[in-house]
C-alpha cells in the first residue's frame, strides 16, 4: 500500500510541476477559481491571472500554491519566515504553512473582458511519469484541462 501512496505521490508533484512550467513558459496563466476562502477579493467562479513568482514572495501577496494535501490554493500571504511562508484566504479561519517550493504563481489581477487576449491559439503540454502522462491544454492564456491519464490511453493523439 505504501509504493501505492508514494505512487501517487509522485503523480500529484509532476501534476504541480508541470502547472509551474506553464506559467514559467506563458508568462501569464489563467486560473477560475473554486471556493469561498478569497472572498470579497475573489468570488467563487471567477477567473484570476496568475505569473512566475519571480523573487521572494512579499505580505499581502496572493499566491497559487499546492497545499499538503495535493490541492491547488490561492491565498494571501500573512507571514514570512525564512523559506516558510504562511498564507490565509481573505475569507478563511485556518490557514495554510508552506515552503517556498510549493509556490506555482503569484496573483496578478482578476480577468475581466477587457483585459483577455484571444490572439493567442491553443497549446498543449505534456510530462510522463511512470506509465502516465500528465496532460495540460491551454487556450487564449487560460488552463482548461488537466488530466492524468495511462501511457498506453492514447490522450489527445499524442
Amino acid at each position: 500500500m505504501e509504493q501505492g501512496v508514494h505512487f501517487l505521490t509522485d503523480i500529484l508533484f509532476a501534476k504541480f510541476s508541470l502547472i509551474r512550467e506553464i506559467i514559467l513558459s506563458q508568462k501569464q496563466l489563467s486560473i477560475k477559481v473554486s471556493g469561498t476562502s478569497m472572498e470579497p477579493t475573489v468570488f467563487d467562479g471567477e477567473k484570476v491571472v496568475v505569473e512566475p513568482i519571480g523573487e521572494m514572495p512579499r505580505l499581502g501577496d496572493v499566491l497559487l500554491f499546492y497545499d499538503y494535501n495535493y490541492q491547488m490554493v490561492l491565498h494571501r500571504i500573512i507571514e514570512i519566515r525564512g523559506n516558510t511562508i504562511t498564507l490565509c484566504g481573505d475569507n478563511a479561519k485556518s490557514f495554510d504553512v508552506i515552503d517556498r517550493t510549493r509556490i506555482l504563481g503569484k496573483m496578478v489581477y482578476k480577468e475581466s473582458k477587457h483585459n483577455l487576449d484571444f490572439t493567442k491559439t491553443c497549446q498543449f503540454y505534456k510530462k510522463t511519469l511512470h506509465d502516465f502522462v500528465i496532460c495540460a491544454v491551454i487556450n487564449s492564456g487560460e488552463l482548461i484541462r488537466i488530466e492524468v491519464r495511462r501511457n498506453n490511453d492514447g490522450y489527445m493523439g499524442h
